[in-house]
């Protein structure tokens, strides 16, 4: 198969033995870049026509696979609020040469495409932003990057030195948090992994949505269709791979706290957590995460972090490292329409900056499609 775009979903099956292939050789395998997890994304959230699979090589050598969707002439990574990943699939030690070559294909299809967002590629993705700043800078691209922290737990030492090297209110409220659920009766740690741990998913989405989440009408139970199919497909797929992993904190026989998170090549993905707001005083999660620490830490050794995405939520910055960081990429296609919507962009960024302005940033961004 040599076509460089698939631009129609129903072509995808053209490309499936390459990149499972591929997918093999790589040392990160990450599930969510899996071929049945890449389908999975696909049929839930683009229709056939929005698809956009490039395949990048050089004289027939593959170098990798970008898979992107397109709505209304913008490229988007494979990414949402359930689903904060973007990565390409690339050969082992081609990375530098995929992000040259990548933006190279774009740019030979920039007649189908005006802007392309990449959100949630982090500074420990293996193509941090897609391509650095002078790959795109070379290829004449306008471009922006947005930096924000997401947070993560370097898995380099055993639970004690962790909790050691924590700030003195953090620990001052995990051994409060100690002593109370002791007093508080009878508790238990508990983790399911693979298949055993997809049998327990009810029991993870009954604690994550009793809250502010069930509440706000975000929790996993609430959420659309669409979402609840990705999310039975997810689950099935990472429990098949062994990747998949709940924890529970119970207490006097009541699951009062539950975390889901899967591996993926040496992170620990922490997607979802939830507890049962009665017990807040105890704060469960902390708990929770403590024991997540130390199972991971014991079991799985070639796991190096724990990564709780980005926003803090008022705690993550407490109990994680910042100095990691999300990078939302925008990069506009070398056309007049990509300049124009770079220059509604710049507009709209001005204007939201300026007092006085926020009617017009809304009437560019109505103008730039909700972009």
């Amino acid at each position: 198969m040599n076509e460089p775009v698939i631009i129609d979903g129903d072509r995808l099956e053209a490309v499936e033995t390459e990149w499972t292939d591929l997918w093999s050789d790589t040392l990160q395998r990450s599930p969510l870049l899996a071929w049945d997890h890449i389908k999975l994304w696909y049929s839930c959230f683009a229709s056939p026509s929005e698809v956009r699979v490039y395949r990048v090589a050089v004289d027939d050598e593959l170098l990798g696979f970008l898979p992107l969707v397109l709505r209304d002439r913008v490229l988007s990574s494979l990414s949402n609020d359930h689903c904060m990943y973007s990565e390409p699939l690339v050969v082992p030690g081609k990375e530098s040469e995929f992000q040259r070559q990548v933006i190279s294909v774009l740019s030979d299809d920039c007649s189908s495409w005006d802007m392309l967002n990449y959100r949630f590629s982090y500074s420990f993705s293996i193509c941090t932003g897609l391509a650095d700043d002078q790959t795109l800078s070379s290829a004449s691209l306008r471009f922006t990057r947005e930096t924000q922290p997401t947070y993560t737990i370097a898995l380099d030492g055993p639970v004690e030195d962790y909790f050691d090297s924590l700030g003195k209110n953090a620990r001052k409220t995990i051994r409060g948090a100690r002593n109370r659920v002791k007093k508080a009766g009878a508790h238990s740690y508990l983790t399911y992994l693979g298949r055993e741990a997809a049998e327990q998913w009810h029991r993870f989405t009954e604690v994550e949505g009793s809250g502010w989440k069930g509440r706000e009408g975000t929790s996993i139970e609430l959420e659309s269709e669409a979402y609840q199919r990705y999310y039975d497909g997810l689950v099935r797929l990472l429990a098949e791979k062994d990747d998949l992993r709940l924890y529970f904190l119970e207490l006097e026989g009541e699951t009062i706290a539950g975390g889901f998170g899967f591996v993926s090549g040496d992170n620990y993905q922490f997607a979802k957590s939830g507890y049962l707001e009665k017990h807040r005083d105890l704060s469960p999660s902390v708990l929770l995460l403590l024991h997540m620490y130390a199972d991971i830490q014991e079991n799985l050794p070639e796991v190096r972090r724990l990564h709780f995405f980005p926003w803090s939520y008022g705690y993550k910055d407490r109990y994680c490292s910042n100095a990691d960081t999300c990078i939302d990429t925008t990069i506009y296609s070398p056309t007049a329409r990509g300049a124009i919507r770079a220059g509604l962009s710049q507009a709209r960024n001005f204007a939201k900056r300026v007092p006085g302005l926020k009617a017009m940033a809304e009437l560019l961004r109505r103008g730039r499609g909700g972009d």
